[in-house]
């Protein structure tokens, strides 16, 4: 089935859309004249009547970059993905692609590869002639389109397949045969939207590794719409961490995991423990505290409230009376659950005010653990990180 938002005849899409002929951050940029630029995107705007899905929407594309949209349904990623590839007109902004403004060009005259969720392959035409569809389209000769299609079926591990028909496929293979035919004639960014989602986790890690091999061998420059934080984090240069129609941050993916700039990027990328609470003076010294937690802060630190995101596997469990609760960067907790999951144990527990906070254990590491124990949980100062509201 096609997606509503593209559904009409196959070739009113595939056929015009693949016809020819940190370093920039989220604000306003100019890198036209860089000479590996592929893609920008100027403070794009998106407003349905009174209801605004995109809003200073601002990025730019080195060439051969995977540059990844990740954030939650209705967040706006899927929506720019749509700008870019000029299913969507914006309402303000611009999109420069290879330097040349394309705002207003339709699908067919921007050069774009895309490969579908559903994959969107012709059920009636073999592989070979699925990938070979755009060449034709194009107007190659047979001799280059023969030539060009066992190369790209090569690259993607389908040369003996050539004669099948998309039904006689699985689903991996469905899908290399549609990333092989949005890359034969070489476009100059490779559009995906959510490819991997109709794929069970096992086929979808294998195919994570195939999509980053295929196109960092062709050189292609990618951008990927994705709701799945692991699979962004283990495919991407870059991420654009989008929330309510606008993009939190920017960043690649240790950038993003280790210094989140706010709550929910913090909390969307890979789950961490978040503490707030009044800040303590003593002295030159600065502290949040709450029910049972104390952390330290910067002594520069001014504001009377503080937020810091703490993550699961940097908090260590010591016995509570080890050490005195005046130590710095400590939290009195009492073990809710246990879960183990092979390789760690993930142990929640919880504050005195109620909070809930997650420690992740190598395996071997909790054993002495039990559900109702009360014990403190330590960590470094470096792992502390502060956060906007």
């Amino acid at each position: 089935m096609w997606s509503p938002m593209f559904r009409r005849n196959s070739s009113d899409y595939i056929a015009p859309f693949q016809q020819v002929p940190n370093q920039y951050g989220n604000a306003p940029m100019d890198v036209s004249a860089h000479p590996s630029s592929a893609l920008r995107l100027d403070q794009i705007g998106v407003r349905f009547h009174l209801f605004q899905a995109l809003e200073g929407i601002s990025f730019g594309l080195r060439k051969g970059e995977f540059f990844s949209m990740l954030g939650p349904s209705g967040s706006g990623k899927s929506t720019t993905l749509r700008v870019i590839a000029g299913f969507q007109a914006p309402s303000n902004g611009t999109v420069v692609i290879g330097g040349q403004d394309v705002s207003r060009l339709p699908p067919y005259r921007r050069n774009l590869g895309m490969v579908f969720q559903d994959y969107a392959l012709f059920p009636h035409l073999s592989v070979a002639r699925n990938v070979e569809y755009p060449l034709r389209a194009r107007g190659i000769p047979a001799a280059q389109r023969a030539s060009k299609v066992a190369e790209m079926l090569a690259i993607v591990g389908l040369t003996k397949m050539e004669n099948r028909l998309p039904s006689q496929l699985s689903g991996g293979q469905q899908q290399r045969v549609a990333l092989a035919r949005a890359l034969v004639f070489k476009p100059d960014i490779l559009l995906l939207d959510e490819p991997l989602g109709a794929l069970d986790k096992k086929l979808r890690e294998q195919m994570q590794g195939e999509i980053i091999r295929i196109t960092k061998e062709l050189g292609a420059t990618v951008v990927a719409v994705t709701h799945d934080q692991d699979e962004a984090m283990s495919m991407s240069d870059r991420i654009a961490v989008f929330s309510e129609g606008t993009i939190a941050q920017i960043g690649t993916p240790r950038e993003l995991y280790v210094k989140p700039e706010t709550r929910f990027v913090a909390d969307f990328l890979g789950g961490t423990n978040i503490l707030s609470g009044a800040v303590e003076r003593r002295g030159l010294d600065r502290y949040l505290v709450g029910d049972g937690i104390r952390a330290r802060l910067p002594r520069d630190y001014e504001a009377s409230t503080a937020m810091i995101s703490v993550r699961p596997e940097c908090l260590s469990i010591s016995d509570a009376s080890s050490q005195p609760m005046s130590s710095d960067n400590r939290i009195e907790v009492t073990i809710e659950r246990l879960m183990f999951l092979g390789s760690e144990t993930r142990v929640l527990s919880r504050t005195g005010d109620g909070t809930l906070i997650t420690v992740k254990c190598r395996e071997g590491e909790c054993l002495e653990l039990q559900k109702g124990n009360k014990t403190s949980l330590t960590w470094e100062e470096s792992s502390t990180v502060r956060l906007k509201a």
